[in-house]
């Protein structure tokens, strides 16, 4: 419950998005959520070749357990250790990808990598949220609704480069394609994100 804002006050969206640490942010979010939907939805193909297609429901509880543990230690942390925890989000998930591409078709690694891939998902979402709203400031529902727009594009996005790939090559390339975006975002925090967080600190 807080006053909202005169005329005067409000900034438009330009303003906003030009602000420093925000197109990091969102640059951030949006390859990291491309990468995560390649593996989630397309996770039944995913899982052919280890012969747990038909147990999605079960790799998707143990994904969901990781995704509580992970949530959970973000909130413990992320006031105190917001940039220690972007990175190592990236980190694990890329770890996971690994596992995943070197033995995807092995069960019994299955199982293991999904849990870590969820301990990297589950509080990445409450990360890169207190990165923007520490950019923002008083501007945060303004760039909240752009963090929303680009997860949402990137959620597409990943359906789209996801079904590319399964139409070409089959699931082969998909940890490999995921660990290149990785890269790419982790570049985008530590050359933007987190720069710009020590800077404002």
């Amino acid at each position: 419950d807080f006053p909202g804002q005169t005329k005067a006050q409000r900034q438009t969206l330009s303003s906003v998005f030009l602000k420093t640490g925000i197109r990091a942010v969102l640059f951030v979010v949006f390859t990291f959520v491309v990468a995560h939907n390649i593996l989630y939805i397309y996770i039944e193909p995913l899982l052919e070749p280890s012969g747990l297609s038909a147990n999605v429901d079960t790799v998707l509880f143990v994904f969901g357990l990781g995704s509580i543990i992970g949530l959970w230690f973000v909130g413990a942390m992320v006031d105190r250790r917001l940039q220690f925890l972007a990175l190592a989000s990236i980190t694990i998930f890329a770890v996971a990808s690994l596992l995943l591409g070197l033995w995807g078709d092995l069960s019994q690694m299955v199982y293991p990598s999904v849990a870590v891939w969820g301990l990297a998902v589950g509080g990445f979402a409450t990360i890169t949220q207190t990165a923007l709203s520490r950019f923002a400031g008083e501007s945060v529902d303004v760039a909240q609704s752009m963090y929303t727009t680009g997860w949402n594009s990137a959620v597409a996005s990943g359906g789209v480069v996801g079904g590319i790939l399964l139409n070409g090559s089959g699931v082969a390339y998909f940890a490999w394609v995921v660990i290149g975006i990785l890269t790419v975002s982790l570049l985008g925090i530590v050359f933007a994100m987190n720069r710009a967080l020590t800077t404002r600190n």
